[in-house]
């Protein structure tokens, strides 16, 4: 999808990103049909759990890591997302970094 963007927005600067550019890329009548169809294989890929589980899978035995899941941790609730996939900023995200730091913290003194 990162090529297909720079292909599509070829004087796109990341360090440039301003008001001219908010909901640049995310137009679906800017974006080329081959990138449409990407965009497709990607969600319907997170948003069905039994392809994501044979991904997670996937990528476990390649890499001899596991990921750990982080869908249903008690520390977040339904009432702290702004929509289905996001995080409130307030609520969510704050309680979602209080876990990342508990859980974490320990390994940035290694």
């Amino acid at each position: 999808m990162n090529q297909a963007f720079e292909a599509e927005y070829p004087d796109f600067e990341g360090a440039d990103w301003y008001y001219p550019w908010q909901g640049g890329g995310t137009i679906a009548a800017e974006r080329s049909a081959e990138t449409l169809k990407l965009f497709d294989e990607y969600y319907e890929l997170i948003l069905d759990p039994a392809r994501l589980d044979e991904t997670v899978q996937r990528i476990e035995q390649a890499t001899g890591i596991t990921i750990q899941n982080h869908q249903d941790l008690p520390a977040i609730n339904p009432s702290m997302f702004v929509d289905t996939t996001h995080l409130n900023r307030y609520q969510g995200a704050a309680a979602y970094t209080r876990y990342l730091v508990e859980q974490y913290s320990g390994y940035l003194n290694e």
